[in-house]
């Protein structure tokens, strides 16, 4: 019990000593508790604790007149937390009671800006232009280069020996693909493609399970922007 009782005494020194011992404030007569380092992040609150109370006979905590409900949030900007969403209060009530405390630095605190996607734009044509290899009859090739080319394309080609990259386009039908015209050795395929966008929700992004006509996705920070193709001639529903 003297070993276990010498280590909580010793553990209170040191405690003490980093100015990290416990203190409490009663606001709007809701009692909250904090380290010293904590409340003395805030100009207002190092002043009302750092008051000279060794004459005092009253053990209760310093009393605020204030709102407790927005003190939570302060406290939790006082601890290094960004304010989040809350079901009753806007973050200008809550920079404005800590502007009161005087607290430092609000905005690195301050929630991200809201989020606006874009509208929803509506579906735009994909041209895909094959000619026939004049090495290889057999073969076709794209006539954009590969970076332009969509990433489920890009997935098909196949080398051609020194030939560049070329395509079967029997596989194009598979990819939303409908032949537009043949013209001697060129053909033309088109389809319809459509971006979406999924915002994060609640903080995270959104799980969009994989679906057979997409092309590809992008994770954004704060969204997920998923290309799809349709068939030319498909109806689109928002």
């Amino acid at each position: 019990w003297l070993v276990v009782c010498s280590s909580v005494l010793a553990y209170h020194h040191q405690m003490t000593t980093f100015g990290d011992e416990l203190r409490e404030l009663n606001v709007g007569g809701q009692i909250f508790q904090a380290s010293l380092m904590t409340f003395n992040k805030s100009t207002f609150l190092a002043a009302i604790l750092g008051e000279d109370l060794s004459d005092s006979t009253d053990a209760s905590p310093p009393f605020l007149d204030r709102d407790p409900e927005l003190f939570t949030e302060v406290l939790r900007l006082l601890r290094g937390y960004q304010f989040k969403q809350h079901p009753r209060l806007q973050w200008s009530e809550v920079k404005a009671e800590a502007d009161f405390y005087q607290v430092p630095n609000l905005d690195i605190h301050a929630p991200p800006p809201p989020l606006m996607l874009p509208p929803g734009f509506p579906p735009v044509k994909r041209k895909l232009v094959l000619y026939r290899s004049q090495m290889i009859k057999a073969h076709w090739i794209p006539s954009q280069a590969s970076e332009l080319l969509p990433f489920d394309v890009l997935q098909k080609l196949y080398f051609l020996a020194n030939h560049g990259r070329a395509i079967d386009e029997s596989c194009l039908s598979g990819l939303g693909f409908g032949l537009g015209f043949v013209k001697g050795d060129c053909m033309e395929f088109t389809r319809m493609e459509k971006t979406v966008f999924f915002p994060k929700l609640d903080g995270r992004l959104p799980e969009v399970p994989e679906a057979p006509n997409e092309i590809e996705r992008f994770e954004r920070e704060r969204w997920i922007e998923i290309q799809y193709w349709f068939p030319e001639h498909a109806a689109f529903q928002e």
